[in-house]
This record gives C-alpha cells, sequence and structure tokens, in this order.
C-alpha cells in the first residue's frame, strides 16, 4: 500500500459521517417548524437576535433526548450536523415583499427615482399594485423570482468554494484556532450528553418566556384573525417620546417588549452593550434635541410637535444621520484592517508557500476538496454570477463584475477568515457594492438593482472547523447543506406567501417593516441619486475620519468601550439598546445571587431559553390564525 493510500485509510477511520436519517429529519423538522417563527420575528420586531443560534440549541437537545429514550443515543458527528445547518429556516423572501413596498413608496419618488426605469427582474411594475393583491401568484412575478432563485444558487456555490479555499489555508496550513469553535464544540458536548442541570436552567427560562410570548403575540395574533382584536402589550415597544417633548423637543425613548431583545444582554460582551446605549443616548437624549434647538441641519426643520418615536427616528436619519452613519461604517470597516497591516502581509505571503510533500501527507481536517469539484463551483458561483449580471445588464462594465464577484470575495476571505481563526470576531469592508457601482460609471440605474453579493464562504469556514474538532466529514456538512437548501427555500416561500395572505405587510398586524423598510429605501436611494440637499460627502468623510480617530485612541489606550457597538447603537432606535441593556442588568443581579460563575456558565443556556420559549409562542400564534382563517372561509 502506497503512503498515499495510507494517510486516506488513516483519515477515514478517524473521520466520521454525520450525515443519517435522524440528522436528516432533524433539518427537515427545524426548517418546517422555525421558517414561520422567523419570518414572524422579522414582520412584528425591531432589533431582535437572529434565530439561528436557539434553532441549533433546540433540535440538538429535541433530538438528543429522543435518540436516548430511544436506546440509541446521538454521535458526535450526528449532533454537530444537527447543530449546524439546523438554522437554515430564514425568511429571504420578505425581500420580494420589500420591492413591491418600494416599487409603491411615495419615499421614492421624493427622491427623484422613477420606478418606471427599474428592471422588470427586479420587481413587477408599479402599475400592478401588488400591496393589495397580497400574492406571488402572477406571471410579472416570474422574471423577479426566476432571477431570486438563480442568484440564491449562484452566491450558495460561491460561498462554497471560497469556505473550501479558506479550509486550506486558514485550518490546514496555518492551523488557526478559532476561539469560538471550540465554545461551540462544548455546546454540542453538553447538550447531546443532557447536562441535567443545564436543561432545568433552559426549562425554566423557556417557560417563563413562553408564557410571556402568549400574552405579546399568541393572544393578539389569533384575536384579531376573530375581528375581536386583544392587545395586551404595545408592539413592538412602548413609546415615551410624547410624554418627553414637553420637558426637551426632539428628544426620544422607549423599551422594546420583545423578549428576544432582552435576551441579546445575557450574552453580548459588556464593552459592546455598553458602546450600543452610549451611542444610542447621544443620539436619540442629547444630539437630536440640540440640534432642534440650535437649529441646526435639515432635521431641526422637519421635526413637528408630537412626532413619535418611529417618525424621530426616520425623519432624522433621513435628515441628518444617515451622512456620518455611512462615514463611521467606513470607519469601523476599514480602520481595524489598517491597524493590524502585518497580519494581512503575513496572510498573503503564506498563502504562496508550498508545503513538502511529506507534510502534505498529515492533514487535520479530513480529505482534502477535489480539485473537480473546486473547478464546478467556481464556474457554477463565481463566472455563474458574472454571466447573471451580464445578463441583467450587458452594457455594465466586465471588470468591475471580475472585481466585485471573484477579487473581493477572495480579499475578504483572507481577511475574515484569520481574523475569525485569531479572534473569533468579524470585519467587513462596508458600501463595497455602492463604491464599485459609482466607479464603474454606468449611467443608469438598473445597475443597483443587480443581486452582486459578496460570498467569502466565512459560515463554511465556520462549520468546516467545527468538523475539524468533533472528527465529522466535510463531506457530510457539504451534502446536508446541499439537501436542506433548496427545503429551506421552498418552506420559505410558502410561508412568506402565507403571510402576506394573512394581512398586509406592513400593517397593525405586521408593524416592523412600517419602521423598517423606510430607513431601508433612505440608504438604497441615497446611494443612487446622490441628492444635494441630502448626500454630503464632508459629512461622510468628516464622521470617517473623527470615528477612525477614536478607534485608533481606543486600540492604544485599551478602553473597554467597544466602537462598533457604539455606531450600532447610534445607527438603532432607541428601545433596543435599552432593552438590551436591561438584560444586561438582569444578568447582573442574577450574578449577585447566584455567583457569577454561575451566570457565566448557565447566561447563554438562559437566553437560548428565553429566546425557545417565545419561538414557541409565535408557532402557536401563526397555527392558531391559519386555523381560524381556514374556519371563517364562507362558502359563499
Amino acid at each position: 500500500m502506497s503512503k498515499h493510500e495510507m494517510s486516506q485509510t488513516v483519515l477515514s477511520s478517524e473521520f466520521k459521517s454525520g450525515l443519517t436519517w435522524r440528522s436528516i429529519l432533524s433539518i427537515i423538522y427545524s426548517v418546517v417548524v422555525f421558517t414561520p417563527v422567523v419570518i414572524w420575528l422579522q414582520l412584528v420586531t425591531v432589533g431582535a437576535p437572529g434565530l439561528g443560534g436557539v434553532i441549533s440549541y433546540f433540535m440538538l437537545m429535541l433530538f438528543a433526548e429522543y435518540c436516548r429514550l430511544s436506546g440509541k443515543p446521538l454521535t458526535l458527528q450526528e449532533a454537530t450536523i444537527i447543530f449546524g445547518p439546523a438554522s437554515i429556516a430564514g425568511a429571504t423572501f420578505i425581500n420580494l415583499v420589500y420591492r413591491a413596498y418600494f416599487m409603491q413608496s411615495p419615499l421614492v419618488r421624493e427622491f427623484g427615482i422613477d420606478v418606471n426605469e427599474i428592471p422588470p427582474w427586479w420587481a413587477p411594475p408599479p402599475n400592478i399594485n401588488l400591496l393589495e393583491l397580497r400574492t406571488f401568484m402572477l406571471p410579472e412575478w416570474i422574471p423577479p423570482l426566476l432571477v431570486f432563485f438563480i442568484a440564491h444558487y449562484t452566491s450558495w456555490t460561491g460561498n462554497l468554494f471560497f469556505g473550501l479555499l479558506g479550509r486550506e489555508l486558514f485550518i490546514e496550513s496555518e492551523r488557526l484556532p478559532f476561539p469560538m469553535a471550540t465554545v461551540r464544540v462544548v455546546a454540542i458536548e453538553t447538550l447531546a450528553r443532557r447536562d441535567e442541570r443545564k436543561i432545568s436552567v433552559f426549562t425554566l427560562a423557556a417557560f417563563i418566556s413562553l408564557i410571556y410570548g402568549i400574552l405579546l403575540y399568541t393572544l393578539p395574533t389569533i384575536t384579531a384573525q376573530m375581528k375581536k382584536p386583544i392587545k395586551t402589550l404595545p408592539i413592538p415597544w412602548f413609546d415615551f417620546t410624547k410624554d418627553l417633548e414637553r420637558i426637551c423637543p426632539g428628544m426620544a425613548f422607549g423599551v422594546a417588549t420583545d423578549i428576544m431583545i432582552l435576551a441579546s444582554g445575557f450574552v453580548l460582551p459588556e464593552g459592546v452593550i455598553v458602546g450600543m446605549l452610549i451611542g444610542s443616548i447621544l443620539r436619540f437624549i442629547i444630539i437630536n434635541p440640540l440640534l432642534l434647538h440650535l437649529g441646526l441641519t435639515d432635521w431641526a426643520k422637519q421635526w413637528v410637535p408630537g412626532m413619535d418615536l418611529t417618525k424621530i427616528y426616520q425623519e432624522s436619519t433621513l435628515y441628518f444621520w444617515i451622512n456620518p452613519i455611512i462615514g463611521m461604517g467606513f470607519a469601523v470597516g476599514i480602520v481595524p484592517i489598517l491597524l493590524r497591516g502585518r497580519e494581512f502581509i503575513q496572510v498573503f505571503r503564506r498563502l504562496f508557500q508550498f508545503k513538502t510533500a511529506s507534510s502534505r501527507m498529515k492533514r487535520f481536517s479530513g480529505f482534502p476538496p477535489n480539485l473537480w469539484l473546486l473547478l464546478a463551483l467556481f464556474m457554477m458561483g463565481c463566472i455563474g454570477s458574472i454571466i447573471l449580471d451580464l445578463w441583467l445588464v450587458p452594457d455594465f462594465p466586465i471588470w468591475a463584475l471580475i472585481f466585485y464577484e471573484i477579487i473581493l470575495p477572495f480579499v475578504t476571505m483572507l481577511m475574515s477568515g484569520r481574523i475569525i481563526g485569531l479572534t473569533g470576531q468579524n470585519i467587513e469592508l462596508p458600501y463595497m457594492k455602492q463604491l464599485i457601482i459609482i466607479a464603474s460609471g454606468h449611467p443608469r440605474i438598473d445597475a443597483w438593482f443587480l443581486p452582486l453579493s459578496v460570498n467569502p464562504g466565512i459560515g463554511w469556514l465556520r462549520s468546516f472547523k467545527l468538523c475539524e474538532l468533533t472528527k465529522t466529514t466535510v463531506n457530510s456538512m457539504i451534502l446536508t447543506n446541499f439537501i436542506a437548501w433548496p427545503f429551506g427555500v421552498l418552506m420559505g416561500f410558502l410561508f412568506m406567501q402565507i403571510f402576506w395572505w394573512i394581512a398586509p405587510i406592513p400593517s397593525v398586524l405586521f408593524p416592523a417593516p412600517a419602521i423598517q423598510w423606510p430607513i431601508r429605501i433612505m440608504h438604497q436611494c441615497i446611494w443612487i441619486t446622490r441628492p444635494v440637499h441630502l448626500f454630503h460627502l464632508d459629512m461622510i468623510v468628516g464622521s470617517f475620519i473623527i470615528l477612525g480617530g477614536f478607534i485608533v485612541l481606543f486600540n492604544l489606550i485599551n478602553i473597554p468601550i467597544n466602537i462598533v457597538g457604539v455606531v450600532t447603537g447610534l445607527s438603532s432606535p432607541i428601545p433596543v439598546p435599552t432593552t438590551i441593556f436591561i438584560g444586561y442588568i438582569i444578568r447582573k443581579v442574577l450574578g449577585q445571587v447566584m455567583g457569577k460563575k454561575w451566570v457565566q456558565s448557565n447566561r447563554a443556556v438562559i437566553a437560548s431559553g428565553l429566546m425557545l420559549g417565545e419561538g414557541i409562542a409565535i408557532i402557536f400564534g401563526v397555527m392558531g390564525a391559519l386555523l381560524i382563517l381556514s374556519l371563517w372561509t364562507k362558502p359563499f
């Protein structure tokens, strides 16, 4: 037997597949059960954290218990597969409803954009009032849906291609530690082995959250379909702005009612939480009223007595904050890269260092990727994206597409992959799509609606490190995702259509888009038109310089306030950081009562339980609403 065959035999004996009928069943179950929950949260809450971690925890606990009772416990490899792709449930198709909203929004016309110039492959024409029809079952939706699905496919394959490249560079070659992957492995082992102490804490938190979620979401949702709505608490927040107006005009304050936002205070780092609160207070408590008092900026002219928190958030964003936030976004993405210049130079050096034949024999993460697979992924993902873009906008400069679809993802993979491998944190280059479109000099607005996307494969890279630490074959992780991905897309489409049938989006039942989508439209339109009275380059550059200076200063003297948290607070409605901070205070109080060690050990468990309980309450509400709708339909 050759040395190569011996090494392959050793690898196959060490690594095992986690792809079994039990892991596949868990993926299907999570998609069917949690997809409506994820969509619902995006429609009713502002600032709620993603459910990915919650779904992963719940599915692993559920199937670990089921397999234990059946007499055949989960293997570590099965647990890894269940914990990884279990969170594939998502709310991607909300973007399609947003497009219908965009085409009808008067805000778009205020920016001087002729919606008739928007290509029909992005959204149906404006003469079709989709917000009243509320359906995807129209022939005008065929081009947008076709492009949407193709773009999803090229994005998935492109991400996988760069994830496999990152695996060879950072996991095999550099052997980076990936600290957050180690934390996930501990969670997988704990849940798979059923730590009774943690399970009891998890169950109590979930029960409390379930009762609260029934009052907040289930009861109002079901009674609304019975035409006798019962509202227990305001969604998405308590608004105290009008009470504060008499004291200080322009000030805004509120507390979010979603318990998932509160749960974030248990798990986010202290520096991030404090930074978010500082940023939000600076904007809504100090700077907004000060600008109004001094009569500075267009925001001071737009404020009128009686404005609620939502209106203040939207108007102050459009008429002042949008430019500083763009500049600060550049600073957060670029300045840390400049501060770590040596690390990135070393990445490029190591990339072109070839190991000896003997060292290549020993691998740490399983079999190497098949070269033909890599080539196929590159053609389908990277080249396929360029072909799609040129099909949609034939005269768009090809050099810009090559840079955006190939070079930029490669550079981002090198940058983010190494930082995540060393620190567990991620840094992204902001506004690259906007900058490349401006640099291309393309004269029409159709390029701004291209499905351009940077796919550096960072999510895959995390999964591959998890596979290495748990001795799970990479092929089983890829194949599981391949099986689950189209099923998740199908369920996301079906459930999104169901929700749109239940009530208009936005509406009283689904209030979050009415708050978030105007802000999104502002960001999108201000780049497209760059109006002189709203787009201020001097404010963008000034904000970049000021925040960049603070980042350098904080890096030198090690101030425990996270600048990214400050920027997040400045760009978020104040109820979100406030409620996260309340969760942090509860976490501190529990530390005094139960002990800091206990809280440190159980805070992620508490947060997951709180999120899960509310998620179950949302499922009850959705199922009840659908049942009532089916019974309420008259036969005439």
